[in-house]
């Protein structure tokens, strides 16, 4: 350990960042939550498996996430964990232990958002939201009743983003739109509990109108004090799609 937990154990952010600037870097790595109730449709009991696998799922990758902290903050050196994108691959057993972690990471992301993405795309174009006849080329599912044609353009987008070169220049833009999905998720359930639509009969026993209405505040608050520009072109963005639709 050598004195490299105390050194380490306060913050020291480098290059104008700060923990809001980092957060929002580090926030699409913990978004995997919704990936349950994006394939809600292939579950046997959506409304008591997609509660329970997302809650563990939470518990368990924070755990991880902290221990993880944690030990790389007592075995390393700061200069190390600043300038080092693969410092554990230094204090690990083997770094080849490393590299199929950072693979098998990037691929069940890709593979959760491909789960997702392609089948609310497939229900847009079903749904006739938007009035655009290229849309409907997406709308057909193939052989096996897949959107393959949702995959091709997540797998399209995805690749541009990576040609970018520098992740962390489009993960704090990222963050904004997942942070406004939360909100908007959050003050639908809201606004449901609220209006007492005779359709909208939650299981969860934890839930309830407060709950769901200091979520969606919350996301918001957040949203600007990460970065108020990208919190604005996202709204933006959003409430344009809303009106349009």
């Amino acid at each position: 350990i050598n004195g490299n937990f105390m050194q380490n154990l306060k913050s020291d952010y480098d290059d104008g960042y700060d923990f809001w600037g980092v957060l929002a870097i580090f926030f699409p790595a913990v978004t995997g939550i919704m990936s349950g109730a994006n394939i809600s449709g292939d579950l046997r009991d959506p409304s008591r498996d997609i509660p329970k696998g997302t809650l563990t799922a939470i518990a368990v990758t924070s755990v991880v996430y902290m221990l993880m902290g944690i030990v790389a903050g007592a075995v390393t050196d700061r200069y190390e964990l600043l300038n080092n994108d693969l410092v554990l691959s230094y204090i690990c057993v083997s770094e080849y232990i490393i590299w199929i972690a950072v693979y098998a990471a990037t691929f069940s992301a890709a593979i959760a958002t491909l789960v997702g993405a392609p089948r609310m795309l497939q229900a847009v174009a079903n749904d006739n939201l938007f009035p655009f006849q290229w849309l409907q080329w997406f709308a057909k599912p193939d052989a096996h009743g897949l959107p393959s044609r949702g995959y091709l353009l997540s797998f399209v987008v995805a690749f541009g983003c990576n040609l970018i070169g520098d992740l962390n220049l489009i993960a704090p833009l990222i963050t904004q739109f997942f942070m406004f999905t939360y909100l908007l998720i959050n003050f639908a359930c809201f606004s449901l509990e609220m209006s007492r639509s005779p359709g909208w009969r939650p299981r969860f026993r934890y839930f309830s109108a407060y709950t769901s209405g200091t979520g969606a505040l919350l996301c918001l608050v957040v949203m600007f004090l990460l970065n108020w520009v990208y919190a604005l072109v996202a709204g933006i963005a959003a409430f344009t799609i809303y009106a349009y639709v």
